[in-house]
């Protein structure tokens, strides 16, 4: 079972104990009517009412909270899939291609995503959040497509990683903006990572033309997340 599953059945679980606190205080209220004049009984109808909005708020808070947890256990599990992909192709290239553009361009993903894929994972613990640790199968289907085409390899290559980064600028420019995310801090740290992947995407680009890799000014990072992770290991320890 995924996080994801998990995190929606507690939210029915407390929404089935809203609904369950709710039945049981109407019928304590109905029990009550019964014994009750008609002047009592009018004023009770407005304790039942009151109940009821209760009911309603604690409803609405719940379904709140889970849906901010959600986005950013969304994005938390989506960012970790695709830089654990992106490590994965890569180290699959330093083996596979003989291209010392490609090799070259393999090594730095490896060490830049391997940084970001860090980061992420000491966010997740520090908020007590689960995170898969593999791939899943789509994305080890592609890695297993890219390594099955044995003729054409440094050419899918290129075409894969140009394709994967757009995705994960896509991805990280939705989260710097999502206010569903509540932590702005996270907010920050996954807008200074855009950077990066532009310069990634460049260079796959590069590649894909035909072109050589060359090393262009270094992206400007304002990694704002690291404190906090920092405070946090330190608590740890």
């Amino acid at each position: 079972m995924t996080l994801r599953n998990e995190h929606t059945l507690a939210m029915f679980s407390s929404l089935r104990f809203i609904l369950i606190f709710g039945s049981f205080a109407n019928g304590m209220i109905i029990k009550v009517f019964k014994k009750k004049s008609e002047d009592e009984f009018l004023n009770d109808i407005k304790m039942k009412k009151y109940l009821v909005g209760i009911v309603m708020v604690l409803g609405i808070l719940t379904i709140m909270a889970f849906k901010q947890i959600d986005a950013t256990l969304d994005f938390v599990n989506k960012a970790s899939m695709a830089n654990r992909f992106e490590i994965a192709a890569a180290n699959q290239a330093l083996t596979l291609s003989s291209n010392e553009g490609i090799k070259k361009f393999a090594q730095q993903m490896i060490d830049e995503h391997q940084t970001i894929l860090d980061e992420l994972a000491a966010y997740a613990k520090s908020k007590d959040l689960m995170v898969m640790d593999n791939l899943d199968d789509k994305h080890q289907g592609k890695l297993d497509s890219l390594k099955n085409e044995t003729d054409n390899y440094d050419q899918r290559f290129k075409q894969a990683m140009v394709k994967s980064h757009e995705k994960a600028i896509k991805l990280f420019t939705d989260a710097s903006n999502d206010k569903a995310i509540t932590d702005s801090t996270f907010r920050e740290w996954a807008g200074s990572k855009i950077g990066l992947l532009n310069d990634h995407l460049e260079k796959a680009k590069a590649l894909s033309n035909g072109g050589s890799l060359k090393d262009g000014p270094k992206p400007v990072i304002n990694d704002t997340l690291k404190p906090k992770l920092k405070k946090t290991k330190e608590s740890n320890d």
